[in-house]
C-alpha cells in the first residue's frame, strides 16, 4: 500500500496543478473531477484488479519473472461497480460542498466513464505506473465528456453498462477478445447505447460478426 502513495499523490498534485492553471481558461478542469479521479484510482491494488499477468521479484536471478493468472469476471465486476461508487460519492460531496450547478445525473455519467476508462487503462501493459495512468487517464476522459453537459436517466445507463459489459465477456469467454478488449467493448458500447440508442449498437453488432464470417476472422 505504502508504495502506491507516492505515484498516486503526485498524480493528484498534477490534477490539482492543471485545475488552478485552467481556472483562468474557458475550458476549466473542475475539482470534483480531480477528487473524482483519485477516487477511482485509490480504490484496490492496480496489480490485481484488471491485469491477466501479475509481475513477481525473482530474488535469486534479481529480475522480474510474468506470472499468469486467471481473470475473475465476478470480481472485477464488483471492483468496478465500487470504482463507480467511489467517484461517484467524491464528486457529489465536492458539488454539495461547493454549491455547484451540477446534476447528480451528470456526475453519475461521468462516474461510469472514469471508471470504465480507468480499468482500459489499468489493463493495458505498460511501463508507466498505475498509479499515474489511471488517474490522469480517468480524469482526462471525464473532462471531455464532463464539458458535453449530456447525460441520460440513471437507469439507461446502467443497463447500457451491464448490457454492453456482458457482451465483452461473452467475448472475452469466446477467447476472441483479452482484459483490454472486453472492457474497450464496454466502454464504445456504454457511449453508444447512451448517446444513439440500443438499435445503433445492434447494428454495429451485426456488421462486426457478419464481416467476421466472410472474412473468417
Amino acid at each position: 500500500m505504502t508504495e502506491m502513495l507516492p505515484a498516486l499523490f503526485f498524480s493528484l498534485a498534477l490534477m490539482l496543478f492543471v485545475s488552478v492553471i485552467s481556472g483562468s481558461y474557458s475550458y476549466t478542469y473542475p475539482f470534483y473531477i480531480v477528487l473524482a479521479a483519485f477516487a477511482i484510482a485509490a480504490v484496490g491494488n492496480h496489480k490485481t484488479s484488471f491485469s491477466e499477468t501479475d509481475s513477481v521479484p525473482d530474488s535469486n536471478l534479481r529480475r522480474r519473472t510474468i506470472k499468469k493468472r486467471s481473470f475473475s469476471i465476478l470480481w472485477s465486476s464488483a471492483f468496478l461497480a465500487l470504482r463507480i461508487a467511489a467517484a461517484f460519492f467524491a464528486a457529489s460531496w465536492i458539488v454539495y460542498w461547493q454549491k455547484l450547478p451540477v446534476s447528480y445525473n451528470l456526475i453519475f455519467f461521468i462516474a461510469v466513464i472514469g471508471a470504465v476508462t480507468g480499468s482500459l487503462f489499468e489493463s493495458i501493459p505498460s511501463k508507466i505506473d498505475k498509479n499515474i495512468s489511471v488517474p490522469l487517464g480517468a480524469g482526462m476522459t471525464m473532462w471531455i465528456f464532463e464539458d458535453f453537459r449530456y447525460w441520460v436517466s440513471p437507469e439507461k445507463m446502467v443497463v447500457a453498462l451491464v448490457f454492453s459489459f456482458i457482451l465483452g465477456v461473452l467475448a472475452y469467454r469466446a477467447k476472441i477478445a483479452d482484459v483490454s478488449a472486453l472492457l474497450s467493448a464496454a466502454l464504445l458500447g456504454f457511449l453508444i447505447i447512451v448517446f444513439s440508442g440500443l438499435s445503433w449498437y445492434l447494428l454495429l453488432l451485426t456488421f462486426f460478426y457478419s464481416w467476421r464470417r466472410v472474412y473468417k476472422v
